[in-house]
């Protein structure tokens, strides 16, 4: 039974990976949102071309590029196996803190009293609260930021690495201080907040092991020494959001603070009061308080808004608290400093940002270093009391109580990415009641995003609301123009359509989308001719844009000119596999120019994405009819009914196909 006792961390994965299937598969087969659309759902191509260029998505990060490059090669851009990849890596993220907190039990003063038995229980069961928090449906069901979960990861598993090998417990410790450095130097290519797992280190150094003031900065410039090197090997890749515009740490920062317009000391402030919200998140896990964006108010001084200087004083006073309690309980000391330090990086160098929830994901295991020390204290407490047994019952009641709650409102989170309007109105209740006064970034997209699901979802009248908000904010926003222009067109308003989307093209007549939205209103109007010139148009500012492509090609199928659709419409499904509605036209054109298979394929491509089209159905049976299958025609015209009963042409379709399947084989015609 040795070996069996040797592989409890590989059991206790496997525990907690079927605990986080359990608590975020609701979200599994929500559509990709933000980044996670914008540089994976939509780079086919560069997954198409291989790893070397799925790595150039987003250069600067390159271990996450390449797990979701293998994802591709196994599952294509569906957003499932992804999610279940980032619940494996959740489990073993909990499972390396589990081994981290024993690490650290074992080493501090706080083990007193405690047998291995009891170290090794405390660890499994706040892994297993760190593992439900709900939080972590930014890092499970937001694709992208497999990215923080890796760095957090890899971070974890590095500070542990230096504590087995620094606390004697491996026979070449040698070994271990490579370990942790090669797993320091992937958590940086997964996320470069995990800079701080220097200081972090360094911070152990004070509070778990004695030195002298020699041998503490002999270990403090060999670790920072390791730090500047791996930092400065990747600074190379670093450019602004990634796009390689222009590469440096310097240059990234410098475009960040001027996208931000706010000053290093404004950020400081504000950083102080988002602070508290990322603490009520993590200790109050409702589902009101667990939030990916809050936009925030800035802080432009200690007394403006008013909640800024007790902020500050509760920020002071948590960091001093920490190194007061490095020497008198240390590890609940270096727990507060691990979850104060590893805020900094991004809040300090993102700060266009000031607040997203996934950022909390590493700090927060900070906070859970605290809980292990508490619980140490009151275990020895609690076993020289009289009443013990109820006590024990007690902490195990609301121990429970809290997993449970957890559980309840990560599967609530989760099942909210399925519905993209609810999502991003959550976002947009939480905007300050005068948004000029809040981040302007994150107003944006909250606004832009709610207003586009709410026009997807048919509802014009809010959708147009929001875009109109957004205007009001800034009267000049492309974005905005060209998107109450759709929202204009959507409620039959076609002249202020008209109106908004020149207005877009006075700001930059260079934009394809912008012609590609001015063409559509023309083709809705019966312009044809008009239209074809705008995608055209397009078309010459972009020959890569799928919009321009499929609207082009339904351009020539409503004038006829099936042949030239569908190479436009090839392309356009090309770029964009995802999108059913293109595969759908492309099948229609092939269905109409006689190519029977290969609109068969399209439609089978289409329901592939979107199982209820049921308009594939239909017209899978009309060729199925078509072809003298009455027979292959039936289950396909029944189950576009199924999912569209009241439809009236299918019916017919229906009745047509039953009764030449009804007659002799002699007689059908």
């Amino acid at each position: 039974m040795e070996w069996y006792r040797r592989l409890w961390p590989v059991w206790l994965f496997l525990v907690y990976f079927l605990v986080a299937l359990a608590v975020h598969h609701s979200g599994f087969n929500a559509p990709f949102y933000y980044d996670s659309a914008a540089r994976l759902g939509q780079n086919w191509n560069a997954f198409d071309r291989g790893l070397t260029e799925t790595v150039n998505i987003f250069p600067q990060r390159p271990v996450p590029m390449t797990t979701f490059y293998l994802n591709y090669l196994f599952g294509g851009m569906n957003p499932r196996p992804f999610r279940i990849c980032n619940a494996a890596g959740l489990a073993a993220t909990a499972v390396t803190l589990v081994l981290l907190i024993g690490i650290l039990l074992e080493i501090s003063r706080a083990h007193a009293g405690l047998d291995r038995e009891t170290v090794h229980r405390t660890a499994a069961a706040l892994g297993l609260l760190f593992l439900v928090h709900p939080i972590h449906t930014y890092v499970v069901v937001y694709v992208w930021q497999r990215m923080a979960l890796l760095a957090c990861l890899f971070s974890l598993a590095s500070l542990a690495a230096y504590l087995v090998a620094r606390s004697g417990r491996m026979a070449r410790p040698a070994l271990g201080y490579a370990s942790s450095a090669l797993l320091f130097l992937l958590a940086l290519a997964s996320k470069e907040n995990a800079v701080v797992v220097p200081l972090l280190v360094l911070t152990a150094e004070i509070a778990f092991f004695p030195h002298t003031w020699r041998t503490f900065a002999a270990r403090a410039a060999t670790c920072l020494a390791v730090g500047l090197a791996c930092a400065g090997m990747l600074s190379f890749l670093e450019s602004p959001h990634g796009l390689g515009e222009s590469s440096g740490i310097t240059a990234t920062l410098a475009r960040y603070y001027a996208e931000s317009r706010l000053t290093l000391v404004e950020a400081v402030l504000t950083q102080c009061r988002v602070l508290f919200s990322y603490l009520e998140m993590i200790l109050i896990p409702f589902t009101s308080n667990v939030r990916l964006f809050s936009p925030q108010i800035v802080s432009t001084s200690l007394f403006d808004p008013a909640g800024t200087l007790p902020a500050v004083a509760g920020t002071a006073a948590l960091l001093t608290t920490g190194l007061y309690l490095l020497w008198r309980r240390p590890l609940s000391g270096f727990g507060l400093i691990f979850f104060l330090a590893s805020l900094l990086p991004e809040s300090l160098l993102v700060p266009q940002y000031q607040f997203f929830g996934y950022r909390v994901i590493l700090p927060m295991a900070g906070l859970f270093l605290v809980a292990a020390d508490v619980i140490a204290l009151g275990v020895t407490r609690i076993r020289a009391s009289p009443r013990r047994v109820a006590l024990s019952a007690g902490i195990a009641t609301t121990y429970a109580a809290m997993v449970l709650l957890a559980a309840w409102v990560t599967t609530t989170k989760a099942e909210l990415w399925n519905h993209p309007a609810a999502f991003w109105r959550e976002v947009v209740d939480t905007l300050p009641p005068n948004p000029h006064d809040g981040e302007r970034a994150v107003t944006h997209q909250a606004l832009t995003s709610l207003g586009m699901s709410l026009l997807q979802q048919g509802k014009p009248h809010e959708a147009f609301q929001q875009f109109s908000r957004l205007l009001s904010l800034d009267p000049k926003s492309f974005p905005a123009l060209v998107s109450l222009g759709n929202a204009h067109a959507a409620l039959g308003n076609l002249d202020e359509a008209e109106s908004s989307f020149h207005k877009a093209l006075e700001i930059d007549p260079k934009s394809s989308d912008a012609h590609v939205a001015l063409g559509r209103l023309f083709m809705a109007q019966g312009r044809l001719q008009e239209a074809l010139d705008r995608f055209a148009q397009a078309r010459a500012l972009d020959p890569q844009n799928p919009l321009a492509l499929y609207e082009m090609g339904r351009a020539y199928i409503a004038v006829g000119r099936h042949t030239a659709a569908i190479p436009l419409l090839r392309q356009a499904a090309e770029l964009n596999r995802t999108d059913h509605e293109t595969h759908y036209a492309l099948g229609k054109a092939l269905m109409r120019s006689g190519d029977y298979r290969s609109a068969m394929d399209s439609f089978r491509r289409t329901l592939e994405i979107r199982p209820d089209h049921w308009r594939s159905h239909n017209d899978m049976g009309v060729i199925w009819g078509t072809l003298g299958r009455p027979d292959k025609a039936v289950p396909h015209f029944r189950q576009a009914l199924e999912i569209n009963p009241d439809d009236v042409p299918t019916k017919r379709n229906l009745d047509a196909a039953l009764r030449q399947v009804n007659q002799p084989a002699g007689n059908r015609p």
